[in-house]
């Protein structure tokens, strides 16, 4: 009897077996797809910085303050009300400027990890989804041809924000109306905009390996999952069920393979 009391039997372990199965890389905080685009822009941005500076800049320091500037962007524009990693700091951070005109960016989103939202949660994804590596040095790269493209779809997505358009990206501090009028770009939500049509797309093939094709040997597991998922919508629709995204665990998940029945609040279990 190990570990959580809330988990004496130990069923999370069999739960999160099966997940990684089903739908490899893709974790609890894939619901922020963004934050793939941006950590692989990211890195792609320090990358060329480095290399013009003959590598006599911090890969650390210039990561914090992107990621620091994203997430106080994120938070003075927010919209969707999305979980932005290090929210807690970043609040800290805009009550202490009070109304003050510059914002500190200089700092870790999340003070137990020195990468930030990348090291604590994103990177093993990442890594594994062929976006990023980590060279000869130990240092991250973006060397793929998806990696690439998915870091330009971003770059192309925030163009516009003043943060970058006014090459800010390098300063410890940054003016807050700068920040703010990013947002529609330079932000978790702005993913939903017009201009970021194009690195949605990109995400979407990505996350179900639409460009590829399944073999014996290598079956493409997230495209099952994803065919299975549209086939019990697809039935449900066809009775009349109606899946609500709030009850889509029930109505798509929970009835079919629990008890091979479809229903809803109005309807009984049909086999």
């Amino acid at each position: 009897m190990d570990g959580s009391g809330r988990d004496p039997l130990g069923l999370f372990r069999v739960s999160d077996a099966l997940t990684g199965h089903l739908l490899p890389d893709i974790i609890t905080t894939t619901d922020r797809a963004r934050y793939y685009s941006f950590y692989t822009w990211a890195v792609s941005d320090i990358q060329a910085l480095r290399q013009a500076k003959g590598g006599k800049v911090s890969f650390l320091e210039e990561f914090q303050r992107r990621e620091a500037a994203f997430a106080l962007a994120s938070s003075l524009g927010q919209k969707q009300k999305l979980p932005i990693v290090g929210i807690v700091r970043v609040e800290e951070i805009l009550a202490a400027a009070g109304n003050s005109s510059a914002v500190e960016t200089d700092f870790q989103v999340l003070p137990s990890n020195r990468m930030v939202g990348y090291g604590q949660y994103y990177a093993g994804c990442i890594y594994s989804l062929g976006l990023v590596k980590v060279d000869e040095n130990g240092e991250d790269v973006v060397s793929s041809d998806l990696g690439r493209k998915l870091a330009e779809a971003f770059a192309a997505a925030k163009a516009s924000a003043p943060y970058l358009s006014g090459n800010w990206r390098t300063k410890p501090r940054v003016p807050k109306s700068v920040l703010q009028d990013s947002a529609e770009w330079y932000s978790l939500d702005a993913i939903a905009s017009r201009t970021a049509e194009a690195e949605r797309e990109l995400l979407v093939r990505m996350f179900f390996q639409l460009d590829e094709k399944p073999s014996a040997t290598r079956p493409l597991n997230r495209q099952a999952t994803l065919g299975l998922l549209l086939h019990v919508l697809r039935a449900c629709e066809t009775a009349g069920i109606v899946v609500n995204r709030r009850d889509v665990d029930g109505g798509a998940i929970f009835w079919p393979h629990y008890y091979g029945g479809l229903t809803d609040d109005d309807h009984d279990l049909i086999p």
